[in-house]
């Protein structure tokens, strides 16, 4: 497993943040960028597993700034809106039942990890995870292929300073690993699902959260699968 988040205080992870928000609030700040990272990072500390979602980029209007982690830490408050759902359902039944099988050892079945957002507190889940968009400006609800390779090439610099200041140990793409991110570079460029280890660190590409080709269990079942796999081999090495 990776070590360097681990042992970096919070007030440092809070530099290394904030040094990104600045560079790019320099460059865009006054046409909008996105702010994303480790949500919170007392949760984050705490977490038994660290685990980060890379998306494709926020839905949001040209001209504002979108604070990720505020929102993404946040849900509750947004439970009247429910556009945000479709992509937070499923990311926090994956990240509750990785946190989980991290903790207990036990994958949870679908049924305990489906998240009620009238009842439970799951939806608070994300605030031990980090979540970051290759695109850091505000984008439309679909991302054309040359759209997000553009955004790469132009990101890529700062998803480089992020991937090691936040040194997860499980990377999810959300349809976004076949860019190609740096301390990756053993992957199938023409499948969509697809995972390989490196470094110590699990890459997972699966299809965006709020796709809709497969079921919310499948999506869950295929991922937390790879992820056990993964998590006892470490614990054995």
């Amino acid at each position: 497993m990776s070590g360097n988040s681990r042992a970096t205080s919070v007030a440092e992870l809070g530099r290394r943040q904030y040094n990104i928000d600045q560079r790019l609030y320099r460059k865009y700040g006054k046409s909008g960028f996105v702010r994303d990272g480790i949500i919170n990072f007392k949760e984050w500390g705490e977490a038994p597993i660290k685990v980060l979602w890379i998306l494709k980029e926020p839905v949001c209007k040209k001209g504002t700034s979108y604070n990720g982690r505020q929102y993404w830490g946040n849900l509750g408050a947004h439970q009247k809106y429910g556009h945000w759902k479709n992509t937070a359902r499923s990311m926090i039944e994956v990240s509750y039942g990785i946190l989980k099988f991290a903790e207990s050892g036990k994958v949870l079945p679908y049924n305990k990890v489906t998240v009620d957002y009238d009842k439970e507190p799951k939806v608070f889940t994300l605030q031990q995870v980090a979540i970051i968009n290759v695109n850091k400006l505000p984008g439309p609800s679909r991302t054309s292929p040359s759209k997000l390779k553009k955004a790469f090439k132009e990101f890529k610099q700062v998803i480089s300073k992020q991937l090691k200041y936040i040194d997860p140990d499980i990377v999810i793409g959300g349809y976004t690993l076949h860019l190609k991110f740096p301390g990756q570079t053993n992957f199938n460029q023409t499948d969509r699902r697809f995972s390989h280890e490196e470094n110590g660190k699990l890459w997972l590409n699966a299809y965006h959260p709020a796709q809709t080709k497969i079921s919310h269990e499948e999506y869950y079942s295929s991922i937390i699968s790879k992820a056990k796999k993964w998590w006892k081999k470490t614990q054995r090495s």
